[in-house]
């Protein structure tokens, strides 16, 4: 009666397993923005990139000086510190752009000007393939781009970025 006890226990614990694993992620509502945006899979061939982490599960990039995009993470950046590096880790050239930001507390706005970077040699970014990657000191979480947003210019960068982190 034991083993049989057991061995229901160990059961059920597999099915709860393998169905935690095969269900799919949703992302929250307000990065849903299929109907007001563009979704683009790739951004090609760019040399300078600079980005703005708009809040835990979505970054604008800035490319060539004059193209913005959102990206938007699969997942939401789980931090417990306010000095993060983050890299986009590009899968076909593994090249890396490296950026640093101050990531405020949510009581305090005034100070979220965003990060830049140095120039880059990325050739593409792919949405579902490539990886925002977050270091804390020596620790580092890769987060999957899942969507990428063409935006219309600067001022709907920051249209978005406020619509965003006030949602």
């Amino acid at each position: 009666m034991k083993i049989m006890i057991k061995a229901s226990s160990i059961f059920v614990f597999l099915i709860m397993v393998v169905s935690c694993s095969t269900t799919s992620h949703v992302l929250p509502e307000k990065y849903n923005l299929n109907n007001e945006l563009e979704e683009v899979k790739q951004i090609s061939a760019f040399r300078d990139i600079d980005c703005e982490l708009v809040d835990y599960q979505s970054i604008i990039l800035e490319v060539n000086r004059d193209d913005y995009f959102l990206l938007v993470l699969r997942r939401p950046i789980e931090t417990r510190y306010s000095q993060l590096s983050i890299t986009i880790d590009n899968t076909a050239s593994k090249d890396r752009a490296y950026s640093a930001q101050r990531v405020i507390s949510q009581g305090r706005d005034s100070d979220r000007s965003g990060f830049h970077q140095a120039p880059s040699n990325i050739a593409s970014i792919a949405s579902g393939y490539d990886k925002v990657v977050v270091r804390e000191h020596l620790d580092a979480e890769h987060y999957v781009i899942d969507k990428i947003y063409r935006l219309k210019g600067k001022e709907h960068a920051e249209e978005i970025k406020e619509r965003l982190r006030n949602s």
